[in-house]
């Protein structure tokens, strides 16, 4: 991918994005998102190098994030994976019974790859649950 195909001076584009949707018997929602984005400045770096998966519970239903994994691939095609240790949860919002949390990350070893070049992506999949 030479160029970004929606905006052409974007400094990061999202090329690919899927969503699965599991109806389990036991009533909960199973949402399983695989994003695909490629990274063409250094602003572009910056803005899709930290990751916040926020989660809490809202209307009487609660979200759950389970089975994060990332990865970048690199301009020259090395792959970088998200190491476990590098995932944390933090509260993001604590207000009269309301409370999100979210799980956070840094995109590992992202750099902006030429217009003119390969990969330059960075990959992730979570996989967030709502229950009954």
């Amino acid at each position: 991918m030479k160029n970004a195909t929606v905006e052409k001076e974007a400094d990061a584009e999202a090329i690919f994005w899927e969503i699965r949707i599991d109806d389990n018997p036991d009533g909960n929602l199973i949402f399983t998102h695989y994003i695909r984005v490629k990274v063409f400045t250094e602003r572009g770096r910056e803005s899709q190098s930290k990751i916040d998966l926020v989660y809490g519970k809202l209307y009487g239903t609660e979200t759950k994030i389970s089975d994060i994994a990332a990865r970048t691939i690199k301009p020259d095609g090395t792959i970088v994976e998200l190491n476990k240790k590098d995932i944390f949860e933090r509260t993001v919002i604590k207000t009269s019974g309301l409370k999100f949390k979210a799980r956070s990350f840094a995109m590992p070893a992202v750099e902006p790859g030429r217009r003119d070049q390969g990969p330059g992506l960075r990959e992730r999949c979570a996989r967030r649950g709502a229950g009954k």
